[in-house]
């Protein structure tokens, strides 16, 4: 279930990797591969805690307590 998504991900990064390969001289293709690669492993990890209902809980607490403080923080600027 989720090797398919990955798999179609990560196709395009190894064509791209490997094009960057070929033609080291093109500078601006070489960052965009950079950019590339950690954008490649965020989005997989999205994919792995959105299949996992654990993750997801865990995610929403965090998220829950980081929009809690900023309202706190809010408060005692004020």
């Amino acid at each position: 279930q989720l090797i398919v998504p990955c798999l179609f991900m990560g196709l395009p990064l190894a064509h791209i990797l490997d094009s960057v390969a070929k033609d080291k001289d093109n500078f601006e293709s070489c960052r965009v591969a950079w950019l590339l690669v950690p954008l490649h492993s965020i989005i997989h990890s999205v994919v792995l805690i959105a299949s996992n209902s654990d993750y997801r809980r865990f995610v929403a607490s965090l998220f829950s307590v980081c929009t809690r403080t900023r309202r706190i923080e809010n408060i005692s600027v004020s």
